[in-house]
């Protein structure tokens, strides 16, 4: 069997005695879990990573709710597990990626998908995984299972652990964990997403925002034609110019795989092909596009604009890349690499 697990980084944030509501005696503490560690069994299935289980991210999650909503016993628990989905990008606690089932079902993952909370040494450079389908062993736990089991035994000892932070504070199915990541195999050349014309049955006819808000267009193009400069000539430069302080430049310069070095990469990259930087490139420009909200060339009814996202193309027309998704141009340099902006006090500046 696994042996027993526990949480870690669990912060505790304020104890505090509480009111009548509850019972005098007991305590209240405000937590944050987000890391948890567990052991694997010591023989059989799962114990080690060359016996690790197939398993897909959509039954690792349907195991899951089965131990939430029937106490159900997993067969996954901290256990090594062999699964494969679509990598995406995450900058969220510690985390260094997230799993989704892949194709059309990432469109329509009600789960999330799986977290990549750290990968085997040495780990891959991230950007260069982004939205391409990937094979993975990796060992697997619910943080949400861990902290939920937390959770009772602290009540026994008359303390409330509530939970006000990290993945399970959004859903119990939230805080699916692969910890120790190996990559097995990158099973496409390039990222997959919904591409043109997909995307463009999709939308329907909807407005121009080039006829519809010219000005808005124009300034946000000539901020992310900036950024494009000031990315070609460093990662410093641009940091600089979007205002971030030298103790955050020096931080970023010294980080190879963030998001701005796989920006200054994606350039220069670009560059060395022959284009100029940024009348050699296409840009396109749509709001962002979460809640049915696009543009140049569909966008909705509802003006003004408040937040976009420009995207550069190394072709021509953007042929079979436009429209894109807002959820597929976040942090993608394949041959689409898109800026997010945000308008301030009547200003367009590059999103955090």
């Amino acid at each position: 069997m696994p042996r027993p697990a526990s949480l870690i980084a669990m912060l505790a944030v304020l104890v505090f005695t509480p009111t009548s509501a509850q019972a005098q005696n007991e305590n209240v503490i405000f937590t944050m879990p987000n890391s948890g560690t567990c052991m694997p069994p010591d023989d059989g299935p799962g114990s080690t990573p060359e016996t690790a289980i197939p398993v897909s991210p959509e039954a690792l999650a349907e195991d899951a709710e089965g131990v939430a909503d029937w106490n159900e016993t997993s067969a996954y628990e901290c256990r090594w597990v062999r699964t494969a989905g679509q990598f995406r990008v995450v900058n969220y606690w510690h985390y260094r990626g997230r799993l989704h089932p892949g194709g059309l079902a990432t469109y329509a993952d009600r789960y999330g998908g799986i977290w990549i909370e750290s990968f085997a040494a040495p780990e891959p450079e991230r950007h260069s995984l982004q939205q391409r389908p990937v094979e993975v062993v990796g060992l697997y736990y619910d943080l949400c299972r861990m902290a939920d089991i937390d959770s009772q035994a602290a009540e026994t000892d008359g303390v409330i652990l509530l939970n006000m932070g990290g993945p399970c504070h959004y859903g119990r199915l939230n805080g699916l964990m692969l910890a120790d990541v190996r990559i097995v195999e990158i099973q496409s050349e390039r990222p997959e997403r919904l591409r043109g014309e997909t995307n463009r049955a999709a939308f329907g006819d909807l407005n121009d925002l080039a006829e519809a808000d010219p000005d808005t267009v124009e300034a946000v193009r000539a901020v992310a034609e900036s950024a494009v400069n000031k990315l070609a000539s460093s990662e410093a430069d641009y940091l600089a110019w979007m205002g971030r302080n030298a103790d955050r430049i020096a931080e970023a310069a010294s980080d190879p795989d963030d998001w701005t070095s796989a920006q200054v990469g994606w350039v220069r990259g670009v560059q060395q092909s022959g284009h100029q930087i940024p009348s050699g490139l296409t840009s396109r420009l749509f709001a962002i596009s979460e809640h049915g909200e696009y543009a140049d060339p569909y966008f909705s009814e509802s003006l003004p604009v408040n937040d976009a996202v420009a995207c550069f193309c190394q072709t021509a027309d953007c042929v079979d890349e436009w429209p894109l998704l807002e959820f597929d141009a976040r942090e993608l340099t394949d041959a689409v690499m898109c800026l997010r902006l945000t308008r301030r006090n009547g200003d367009w500046t590059i999103a955090e």
